[in-house]
């Protein structure tokens, strides 16, 4: 019997599923370890800038708004958030 499929659920950048906070997958991508308060701390301060974009430097605002518009300006975006929010870079 073959199965029949009405639709599909996709979810883009935790849309309908909560990600976590988000360490798993700078230590995946290599980000250099934090002490767990610094950690925290930035991963507080992206939180807020991504409730609030108001409170983003206009040019990362404006990234942020177009993010889900391609995959590299989504990518784009979150690195620049992840830098204004205090996460260094992958070395």
């Amino acid at each position: 019997m073959t199965a029949k499929f009405s639709g599909v659920l996709l979810d883009f950048a935790g849309t309908l599923f909560d990600e976590g906070d988000g360490r798993e997958t700078l230590r995946a991508i290599g980000v250099p370890a934090l002490a767990s308060a610094e950690l925290t701390m930035a991963l507080s301060r992206a939180d807020r800038l991504t409730s609030t974009t108001a409170l983003m430097l206009p040019a990362l605002a404006h990234r942020w708004e177009r993010r889900d518009l391609t995959v590299e300006g989504h990518h784009a975006a979150s690195v620049d958030l992840l830098r204004e929010a205090g996460v260094p870079p992958v070395p």
